[in-house]
């Protein structure tokens, strides 16, 4: 791994800011599709990998209800 990409910080995102995408787009491409399949792996091996979507979406409704109406 070569300076540049030990130093970066920047990892996969579905809403980079400019200077996330700038980085990453200053990354090589096998150093990109490293990353990426470190995050996707990641994701996988988490303990919320296998909470469905909707109890998901559930709870941040309700979370998001008590935030508003105390």
């Amino acid at each position: 791994m070569s300076n540049t990409t030990t130093r970066m910080k920047v990892v996969p995102s579905a809403a980079p800011t400019p200077e996330e995408l700038a980085e990453w787009h200053a990354l090589s491409r096998d150093e990109q599709e490293a990353r990426l399949a470190k995050a996707l792996e990641e994701g996988f091996d988490s303990p919320f990998a296998d909470c469905e979507i909707g109890k998901v979406i559930a709870e941040a409704k309700a979370t998001l209800s008590r935030t508003h109406h105390g």
